[in-house]
């Protein structure tokens, strides 16, 4: 049997995916609150906390306790849209895969789960305007559980790219790109 080499765009589109799940779970599982001001304001709250690892998936998403999940898990969409490009249609399986395993262990678990799915255009989550090239949230209430990174989910974007006050990333680590490719950024330590 020979194995065949993927092309090199989709190996790169595949490594963006794997940096986008390390993302992903990396912010799901940092003790922070972001809180954002509608009028402007951005503040982030650290709180100490238990560390968690791939193996405790799908907490801490699902509590053991019982207590109620209400999330919406936010898609990318399989089209271009607003600053992001088009999700590759495994990817945003994948999301709704993730949807399907936390209502699962939710329910088996018999913690009460209010999971919704969206895709990350949709107006009631974010909304782009072309006009300005700025992308606007517009559920500021609900938790979210975000699938995929700045390339191609709009809500990821807009975290990637949110400042505070003093022009600062609000995020402890970001999504950067330059000449030699993507690579994450951790603000701490100033290394990639």
């Amino acid at each position: 049997m020979k194995v065949k080499r993927l092309p090199f765009e989709v190996s790169l589109n595949r490594k963006f995916i794997l940096i986008s799940s390390a993302i992903l779970f990396l912010l799901a599982t940092l003790p922070l609150t972001l809180n954002v001001n509608p009028a402007g304001g951005v503040g982030v709250t650290a709180h100490s906390g238990r560390e968690y690892t791939l193996a405790d998936f799908p907490r801490p998403f699902i509590p053991v306790n019982g207590s109620n999940t209400n999330a919406f898990i936010i898609i990318p969409s399989s089209n271009p849209h607003g600053p992001c490009g088009a999700a590759h249609t495994m990817d945003t399986m994948g999301g709704v895969l993730v949807a399907y395993t936390l209502g699962i262990e939710g329910a088996e678990n018999g913690a009460p789960v209010n999971l919704h799915t969206a895709m990350d255009s949709y107006s009631y989550i974010s909304v782009y305007d072309y006009d300005n090239a700025k992308v606007t949230i517009t559920d500021t209430e609900s938790n979210l559980i975000v699938i995929g990174g700045p390339g191609v989910n709009q809500v990821a974007y807009y975290y990637n790219e949110l400042k505070d006050n003093n022009g600062n990333p609000v995020l402890p680590v970001i999504y950067m790109r330059d000449d030699s490719g993507g690579y994450l950024y951790v603000q701490s330590t100033g290394n990639r």
